[in-house]
């Protein structure tokens, strides 16, 4: 933007709005110093002044002390000849003043170039000068009342209140508060003589001032010689004045006007000036609204203001002249770490927006050959297409966000009506059949639960239900569950003497049921009685109960625990329908007792977070032998590999994450409870996630391993450089790579490089050394130098010029490693590096001639669903049948043709990561891998699959799909298996007191990074594609202000906000 294209300014006519130049007269200000803090000051300059200049010039604080000044300006009007006529004003300010040195690069050093006042803060009486200096100059201006005298000889006592908020909270109301006073000690001194009204006295009265100024200061600048004659512009004809002038957009994220201006105030009278004898001290207090002493270093309290002076002089401010104009339309660019489900919801986001081409320029760095992340898949070229995933990737029926992206992205790719997956509902499709194993007396049995299908589809963007109404759900459930308790219990031809019931029990039932006006005498069972009435008054939503009511609340649970345990505790191990039915109850009771005990209504399920979810239950009266580690329990620590360094003996999932989320998936699901995708979610996910940004413009360099992120050295607030290798050279350059290929009419991500599109010599190295290119571990960078003579080509990406920003949705276990310069300068990424845990885990496929059938599997619903199963055998705890994807593989009609697919997964013990050097170290895990998957099909698959083990035999190896050479277990070669230990493939867990340290997006203390992925705070603070697509969607609207509302970010009265 330039002057010429600017449209002319539009004055509405009346107000006070004016043009330049002002002229101020009769000013008399009194002027001290104060010492603050040579880094807070430095910090102050990179975030107001470097960050705009980029590069242009580096402004640095010339001295630990700022300059505080009180004024009084007798006359303020403008001189403008459309403006003269108009009036004029009085004024009092308030400004504290920071000398800054601007410096350039000349002959490769950095050499002082001029001298600038800036006023970081600055309050006033008048709203016509914070008009008017705010919309014309960029001073920051805000009104405050003062107490300050009108002549030097009763310069005893200064004063600033301003209207602040003490604290930040909701609660908080603004109000005038004294803000610092300044105060003269008892003093017996005259006056000393004034100056004469001389320029040339007034400069030398300056430079005595300064030279004062560098006797007290041990950080002055060592050009402190020419800047002593250049501060002598304190009373010289032109003060020089530096402002960051900006104006906000309608989303107050980014800035429509943002400059670095400077504006001469030009000395036009001078009537004299003087040193205030006796001490000074300035007493400073803390306001959240005005953050002064984290800004520049000043203390809190009272300290010493030194060099105390006056000055009467008249002055004018000149029209200011851009130093910096960061206003041109010119495109932000936007950096994209990785091409996992953050990074890609974060750029997709962020592309949403009308006329985001005007606005911003996203080129994505992705290791290897595909995006996804942790949920990557590639199809096999060299074995039937067949699909290949990481692990066992099933989405949840209340990822409301991730299912509305999807829907969106399938929605403006359009495909056609024949094409294969051509919509949404194609791709996904609802699952309701969900099974987990107990183990009872040495044998596993196993518990189905088939959800009911519910009305609408996720990411139709409903209300989602209250907590309140969950709970009133849950009592609702209850009451029919007991019922069919008592109705299973009444009906069991067994000898069990009633028990004499508990102390108590019925006076305590009529207190409670006194606070109806329904006595209930139709529901004659206590219990029912009992259920019925904690169901009616549960009916207010989210009550808050007085303390009276708290205790008669959890009371009253107890005793409807002690009744059911009265009732059935002798049957349940051996009878496992009461036993389920129990369980159930048992959890749920706990869950309503703890939530009401610990006030999670009031104080959020993050208050919870110090326990394990299971001493959780454990606290709030849980069944310690049948429920605390039933199988529902187990499965949810089996969905998030809840075992710290993935030993199965070292549970640990936080409880009010744990709670939360097993609320939402229960409660909370439209449609299927699961949603089961019809390809890999490679296929399903990220291919139309990457088509659709590939046409909206969004640059793909694949084969970009990011080694190291660099904070600017001149800047530390900011990352400075990316630090990339080129891992392979395109034969058409490197953002030509054309990474799908079709399957069967289906766009898809292969397994291996398409080595076509490689220099003929790097693919036949890769191919003939079978390198794993998103191995850290990999051997490919010294091959390659073997072979070249050289290293792999290094590619450094500068802030300003390469990138403006950065989306870093590289996984937490990938910090440590491409972030080591950032941790020190970051408490918040290194806390979250030291109490956020990741897990290494392992993963199966194998495809079957049986079916699932044959294979001996017997629960099966009406609905004819195959089983999704988990809390089976450790460690490969969760197995699913994905015979669904059978028909997206190419395998020829013949008997060759699997019949079943099934899918195994779990957490993966390892002790220790050696170091990068270590090439063997995949292999090692990955053998670890195939032989946990082995142990369990030979020893444990015949308690699911009972016809694949002849009796005293081993698995019947013949059944799997392998090549007719192979024999025995040796055609368990020709399945899939995998460790995932990569940095960025280990999941990232919940473990207790985690949450806290869960950065947000743009809170990592630089400027220009945006850290996204199912680690920082997202709503959910779970490893799951709904946290991530969360993640992803907060980072969007960090940059770019969309979307304002993200469902479920602050559902449950969440405190990630």
């Amino acid at each position: 933007m330039t002057e010429t294209t600017r449209p002319p300014y539009i004055y509405r006519g009346g107000g006070m709005m004016m043009h330049p130049p002002f002229q101020q007269q009769d000013s008399q200000m009194f002027g001290f110093f104060v010492k603050g803090d040579i880094h807070k000051l430095q910090a102050m300059c990179d975030q107001q002044l470097n960050a705009v200049a980029r590069g242009k010039y580096r402004f640095k604080p010339l001295t630990n002390y700022v300059m505080v000044t009180f004024t009084h300006i007798g006359k303020d009007f403008s001189t403008a000849p459309e403006d003269i006529d108009k009036g004029w004003g009085a004024e009092i300010d308030t400004s504290i003043w920071v000398p800054v040195g601007q410096y350039i690069e000349k002959d490769g050093e950095e050499v002082l170039d001029r001298i600038h006042w800036i006023t970081p803060y600055i309050w006033v009486d008048q709203p016509m000068t914070v008009l008017n200096g705010r919309e014309i100059f960029g001073y920051p201006k805000y009104m405050a009342k003062f107490q300050m005298p009108k002549t030097p000889r009763k310069a005893d006592f200064f004063s600033v209140d301003v209207n602040a908020f003490q604290t930040y909270s909701r609660e908080e109301e603004a109000g005038f508060h004294r803000l610092f006073d300044v105060q003269r000690e008892p003093c017996n001194e005259s006056l000393l003589d004034e100056i004469s009204d001389d320029f040339t006295d007034a400069i030398d009265f300056a430079k005595g001032i300064f030279r004062g100024l560098r006797e007290l200061d041990d950080v002055i600048h060592p050009d402190s010689d020419l800047i002593e004659q250049l501060l002598g512009g304190l009373l010289s004809p032109r003060l020089p004045q530096l402002f960051l002038k900006q104006f906000p957009d309608g989303s107050g994220n980014d800035a429509v006007y943002q400059a670095l201006t400077t504006s001469p105030a030009i000395i036009n009278g001078f009537h004299g000036a003087g040193i205030l004898p006796g001490d000074y001290q300035l007493t400073l207090q803390e306001y959240a609204s005005e953050p002064i002493a984290e800004d520049l270093g000043l203390e809190i309290g009272t300290q010493s203001a030194p060099l105390a002076f006056w000055i009467n002089f008249d002055f004018s401010i000149e029209p200011p002249e851009e130093l910096v104009n960061n206003s041109v339309a010119k495109k932000q660019k936007i950096a994209v770490l990785g091409g996992g489900v953050s990074a890609m919801t974060a750029a997709f986001a962020i592309t949403s927006q009308p006329d985001w081409q005007s606005r911003y320029d996203l080129s994505v760095y992705q290791l290897g050959w595909r995006l996804g992340g942790k949920g990557a898949s590639g199809r096999n070229a060299k074995d039937h297409e067949r699909i290949e995933e990481h692990g066992l990737h099933i989405w949840f029926g209340f990822y409301e966000n991730a299912f509305k992206v999807m829907r969106d992205a399938y929605g403006e790719l359009d495909r056609p009506k024949d094409a294969p997956l051509a919509t949404w509902l194609e791709a996904f499709k609802p699952h309701s059949f969900v099974v987990v194993e107990e183990y009872i007396k040495e044998n596993w049995h196993t518990w189905a639960f088939d959800f009911p299908v519910k009305d609408g589809y996720p990411g139709d963007g409903r209300e989602m239900l209250s907590i309140g109404q969950i709970v009133q759900t849950m009592y609702a459930w209850l009451r029919k569950a007991i019922e069919d308790l008592i109705e299973q219990v009444t009906g069991l031809d067994i000898n069990n003497d009633p028990k004499p019931r508990r102390s108590g029990f019925g006076m305590f039932l009529q207190r409670f049921l006194d606070k109806f006006d329904n006595p209930l005498e139709d529901l004659m069972n206590e219990g029912l009685q009992l259920i019925f009435a904690l169901s009616k008054w549960a009916e207010i939503p989210e009550r808050i109960f007085d303390e009276a009511e708290q205790i008669l609340f959890h009371d009253s649970l107890k005793h409807l625990k002690d009744w059911i345990d009265d009732l059935i505790e002798d049957i349940l191990e051996d009878n496992a329908e009461i036993r389920h039915l129990y369980i159930l109850i048992d959890l749920a009771l706990a869950a309503l007792t703890g939530m009401h005990d610990d006030k999670i209504f009031e104080r959020g399920f993050d208050s919870i977070n110090d326990m394990d979810f299971r001493d959780w239950l454990r606290k709030h009266g849980a069944n310690e032998e049948f429920t605390v580690n039933s199988a529902p329990v187990r499965a949810v620590y089996d969905l998030v590999f809840a075992y710290v360094d993935g030993d199965i003996n070292k549970a640990n999932f936080e409880a009010g994450t744990c709670l939360r989320g097993s609320l939402r998936m229960v409660f909370c699901y439209e449609g299927g409870i699961m949603w089961k995708m019809q390809a890999g979610m490679g296929d399903v996910v990220f291919t139309p996630l990457y088509q659709v940004l590939k046409n909206r413009g969004v640059k793909f360099n694949y084969f970009n391993k990011v080694e190291e992120l660099v904070p600017d050295p001149d800047n530390p607030t900011q990352i400075g450089e990316i630090k990339i290798t080129q891992q392979v050279q395109l034969n058409s350059g490197p953002e030509h790579y054309h990474p799908l290929v079709n399957v069967k009419g289906l766009a898809c991500w292969p397994s291996e490089p398409l080595n076509d599109q490689i220099v003929e010599k790097q693919a036949g190295l890769l191919q003939a050394h079978n390198i794993n290119l998103e191995s850290s571990w990999s051997n490919w960078p010294e091959i390659y130098e073997n072979a070249y003579g050289k290293p792999l080509p290094q590619i450094s990406l500068k802030a300003g010029e390469d990138f403006d920003k950065i989306i870093f949705g590289l996984s937490l276990g990938s910090v440590p490693i491409v972030c080591p310069k950032l941790l020190p300068l970051s408490p918040t990424l290194q806390a979250c590096v030291d109490n956020v845990k990741v897990v290494a885990t392992q993963a199966f496929q194998v495809w079957q001639k049986p079916s699932l059938e044959e294979l001996g599997w017997k629960p099966i619903p009406d609905s004819g669903e195959e089983p999704v199963l988990t809390s089976f055998t450790e460690p490969l705890d969760t197995w699913a049948s994905m015979d669904q994807l059978i028909c997206r593989e190419v395998w020829p009609d013949t008997e060759i043709k699997p019949k079943n697919c099934s899918y195994f997964c779990g957490a993966l013990p390892v002790p220790d990561y050696p170091p990068f050097s270590d090439h063997n170290f995949p292999k090692v895990q990955a053998d670890e891998v195939k032989e946990n998957a082995i142990t369990l099909l030979d020893k444990h698959i015949h308690n699911l699959w009972p016809n694949t083990q002849a009796r005293g035999e081993g698995f019947k190896w013949e059944g799997l799909i392998a090549p007719d050479s192979e024999q025995g277990v040796a055609r368990f070669d020709a399945q899939y298996w995998r460790a995932n230990v990569d940095p960025s493939e280990r999941y990232v867990q919940s473990v207790v007191n985690s949450s806290k340290y869960r950065p947000k997006t743009d809170e990592t203390g630089f400027s220009n990074l945006y850290v996204t992925g199912d680690w920082i705070k997202n709503g959910m603070n779970a490893g799951c594609v709904e946290g991530a697509v969360q993640a992803g969607l907060t980072t969007s609207r960090a940059i770019c202000g969309h979307p304002e509302i993200i469902k479920g970010e602050h559902q449950f009265m969440d405190d990630n906000h």
